[in-house]
């Protein structure tokens, strides 16, 4: 559904296709985009992305989406969860997801962690535009590092950072960006 709607906006404001860089999540949402819009989309930079399902759910609270899964409902988030969150994640992730309205934030989470058919990664790999994939050096070697570069995906770490690459090392997110959108 965020990719349609994606799609939408770009059919009404863009007179060609765009070059889409993504975050987290919005990585999930950029694949299927690319996927069921291809004429909407030159170029795709995935930072740190969200591409399987998560199965099963998680139980340990953590920052992103995958914290948001152990509440089991929506009523459960609503009630304490989105306060445990917000404590949890710190001031940085914080100060963006208060710009959301929670319902959405918990429907979202629980969106990207279900999945859809196809995948985000199943859009990603079948795609035949340039594609990036930037992650944190500091995770090791990604472990779909192979099957990504395989399907044509240049998969770029960058050094000295978190999830948040783009605020914990602005000129190694800004040169990756860059160069992607140079290919």
């Amino acid at each position: 559904m965020h990719a349609d709607l994606v799609a939408r906006v770009l059919e009404q404001a863009v007179t060609g296709p765009a070059d889409v860089v993504a975050h987290s999540v919005g990585g999930a949402v950029a694949s299927v985009l690319a996927g069921r819009h291809p004429q909407l989309v030159r170029r795709l930079v995935l930072v740190d992305p969200a591409l399987d399902p998560v199965h099963p759910l998680p139980t340990v609270k953590r920052p992103g989406s995958s914290g948001i899964g152990v509440y089991r409902t929506e009523a459960e988030f609503l009630d304490h969860g989105w306060a445990e969150t917000l404590a949890h994640v710190g001031p940085d992730w914080a100060a963006t997801m208060r710009l959301g309205d929670p319902r959405a934030l918990y429907r979202t989470a629980m969106s990207a962690l279900s999945g859809g058919d196809p995948t985000a990664r199943e859009h990603l790999e079948s795609v035949s535009i340039p594609r990036t994939l930037l992650y944190p050096a500091s995770d090791g070697l990604r472990s779909d590092a192979d099957r990504l570069a395989a399907a044509g995906v240049r998969v770029v770490p960058i050094p000295d950072c978190g999830h948040n690459i783009m605020i914990d090392n602005v000129d190694g997110f800004a040169h990756a960006v860059a160069a992607a959108l140079l290919d």
